[in-house]
């Protein structure tokens, strides 16, 4: 059948709701499909597309409750250029690039003074607090918001081997950099750029900063008068005002301001920001300079630390091992079993599944000794999981190994104004256990008997063990730069420029 235009009205479009043809050969509705994904308005429908738009929370927005608040994006947008049809054209040249940015009149001039910040979009992440600073030369991502992000996001950081430089002179280590593509509309015209930023470990009342790398990329005018950007799109030009909620309340400054104080109180630092919780003191006495270079020598280093049990290597059997070296013709002694609580089961369990996956535990099916763990509970918290060894350890001889005395290491610090304390992560566990013994130090739970392949805590004479290798490591060094005790190491110097150097 055809219709009166000679048609076929079998086959009918969707799209322009009329026959002739299908809706899927429709060149039109092609075109349109194609526009859209240029702009990025159909990511969402592809394959490992667009993730649900997500807002960066304000670092100091919430309630009374605890509860944070959301505010609603609002942006005003006036098209610029003259003679522009009301209907946003696209040229597939970039000769867009080159339209001219112009500012509409304000009765009595443009009188604004306030900061420029707008609502923009990185990746999916929606903030309304980005900073447009022209004279800064790096884009910056604050700590802030960098923690909203989602962790696979967080896993694209790069290290950066180099510090920043602020107004006054001060050095900023920054915790790495990331590259993000930006998104910034005023509602008719938008635009999309990649931006590397730079992540800053210090919070501010903005979430990002855009530079003049990034305002370069934009083709962007920033008007203080006007507080607003404006910007050439394929479309047209988009001009973006500043939020006024965002304005009024950085206008609050304080009335009178105080004297500030010297700050005693060490910076908490974070090395791998894939473990926040670990963190690294730096003593307020260190000048800008040396604080720099400490953390860039220090986040150049990061993969000689020890994050979590399974990073440990160990030290191999012919530099040392922990023997017990039982008396002949004892007896092995089977403790009789203690029943815990369901709290201290599942602490214990969970330290258990830690330490197997390390390697520093394996199964044990035909003991001879075994013995009971103890749950001991942290000051901090939580339960830490210790083993009774009081019946193994009668049966083993005292290693006559020296320890060196505490107040004489107090005496050899007390000379050098910098020091440097480090803490041996589970040092111990470094240590492996001879073969032969490894099954004297079984321990019964309610999943299995489980034994140790390093060295314990609670076995006799493992503090010898531990010393006499740390001694034998830094020989040559102790009393010069380095004091040990156990598991605790000082690097200590005379000057704050020759630390580095021993620290190195």
């Amino acid at each position: 059948m055809k219709s009166k235009n000679n048609q076929d009205l079998i086959l009918y479009c969707e799209y322009h709701k009329d026959s002739g043809h299908t809706t899927n050969n429709c060149i039109s509705l092609r075109l349109e499909i194609e526009r859209a994904l240029k702009e990025g308005k159909l990511q969402h429908l592809l394959p490992g597309g667009q993730k649900a738009t997500k807002r960066i929370t304000p670092h100091n927005e919430g309630t009374s409750s605890g509860k944070r608040t959301m505010h609603v994006a609002s942006t005003h947008m006036i098209n610029g250029g003259k003679g522009r049809s009301r209907k946003a054209t696209r040229r597939p040249d970039n000769d867009w690039k080159d339209e001219q940015v112009v500012f509409p009149k304000v009765r009595g001039g443009p009188r604004d003074r306030r900061a420029v910040v707008i609502t923009g979009q990185l990746a999916h992440y929606c903030t309304e607090r980005i900073f447009i600073d022209p004279g800064s030369t790096f884009d910056i991502i604050y700590e802030q918001c960098f923690n909203q992000f989602d962790q696979e996001d967080k896993d694209w950081l790069q290290a950066v081997d180099y510090p920043l430089a602020g107004f006054a002179g001060e050095t900023v280590f920054p915790l790495g950099q990331i590259t993000f593509p930006v998104r910034l509309t005023s509602g008719r015209h938008t635009r999309t750029e990649e931006v590397n930023f730079m992540v800053l470990p210090h919070t501010s009342k903005y979430d990002v900063l855009l530079g003049r790398e990034s305002q370069s990329d934009f083709n962007m005018i920033t008007s203080v008068p006007h507080s607003a950007v404006g910007f050439p799109t394929e479309s047209g030009v988009a001009i973006i005002y500043a939020r006024r909620e965002v304005m009024t309340s950085d206008e609050l400054r304080p009335t009178k301001v105080a004297r500030p104080t010297p700050n005693d109180q060490p910076e908490k630092w974070v090395l791998n920001a894939r473990y926040p919780d670990q963190k690294i003191a730096l003593g307020h006495a260190l000048s800008p300079t040396t604080r720099a270079h400490l953390k860039q020598l220090l986040f150049s280093n990061q993969d000689i630390f020890a994050w979590t049990p399974a990073d440990m290597t160990g030290v191999p059997r012919e530099i040392a091992q922990h023997c017990l070296n039982t008396l002949p013709g004892i007896k092995p002694v089977i403790q009789g079993q203690r029943h815990l609580g369901s709290a201290k089961n599942q602490a214990m369990h969970e330290q258990v599944q830690e330490l197997l996956s390390a390697g520093i535990l394996r199964e044990v099916k035909y003991q001879t000794w075994l013995s009971n763990p103890v749950m001991v509970e942290k000051p901090s918290g939580g339960w830490r999981m210790c083993v009774d060894y009081k019946d193994l350890n009668k049966a083993c001889p005292k290693d006559c190994y020296a320890l060196p005395e505490i107040n004489e290491k107090v005496d050899n610090l007390a000379p050098f104004r910098w020091k440097c304390f480090l803490d041996c992560y589970k040092g111990y566990h470094q240590v492996q256990m001879a073969i032969e013994d490894e099954d004297k130090t079984a321990f019964r739970t309610p999943t299995g008997n489980f034994c140790y392949t390093k060295m314990s805590f609670g076995l006799r004479n493992a503090g010898a063990t531990y010393q006499k290798l740390m001694n034998d490591t830094f020989r040559g060094q102790i009393s010069k730069s380095v004091e040990i005790y156990m598991d605790d190491l000082v690097v200590m110097s005379m000057e704050e420029d020759t630390m580095l150097i021993d620290i190195e």
